[in-house]
């Protein structure tokens, strides 16, 4: 078997090489023009333009991880995994997974669901990314180079599995995001 390289160095330093060994796959996030961040999925013109999550990918890697074009699919990273369709992109270099953000609004009216952002069958890409790796310059975090990988979505019993497998990382999750929001008093600079 080949050893996977990763393209950047920094990458193998800031994550390990275990991880990026097991996560070979590189994750960034975009938006489109149709939603303003997480806007919007519930107005019925834009939501026909762009009806479901997805994450593109280059169809050669489709290809070797037995991908479908609109197939659903799992992106995984060490910290928990989300369900969305694959986009195939040929212009996307190999070894990229571009996940649009924002999803978890419904539109009742074209009976479009809602996603759970707290769970591995809904779509929010946040979920499987840490914040514990910030720039101390910036404050960003690597939110456009993830360790990640892919796998086909079975229509079976496998997605109930694989749905209990990051039931705990989901509540974990959630949690987190609550005691930060206990931490900060919102009402100071008003």
């Amino acid at each position: 078997m080949a050893t996977i390289r990763c393209r950047c160095c920094a990458c193998r330093e800031i994550f390990g090489t275990k991880t990026v060994e097991h996560y070979p796959f590189t994750l960034t996030t975009a938006k489109t023009i149709n939603f303003c961040h997480g806007q919007h999925r519930s107005v019925p013109s834009l939501r026909r333009k762009v009806p479901e999550p997805f994450a593109e990918i280059n169809p050669r890697d489709g290809e070797s991880c037995g991908i479908h074009d609109g197939e659903k699919m799992r992106v995984e990273t060490a910290v928990s995994a989300i369900t969305v369709k694959a986009a195939f992109n040929p212009q996307l270099p190999e070894k990229i997974v571009r996940v649009m953000h924002g999803w978890w609004q419904g539109c009742p009216q074209l009976e479009l669901p809602a996603y759970d952002p707290f769970s591995t069958a809904g779509a929010n890409v946040n979920l499987i990314m840490k914040n514990d790796i910030i720039d101390p310059i910036t404050g960003s975090v690597p939110h456009r180079s993830y360790p990640c990988r892919i796998a086909r979505v079975e229509e079976s019993g496998a997605a109930a599995s694989q749905e209990e497998e990051g039931a705990n990382d989901a509540a974990g999750f959630s949690i987190r995001l609550f005691d930060f929001a206990l931490d900060q008093d919102l009402t100071k600079g008003i």
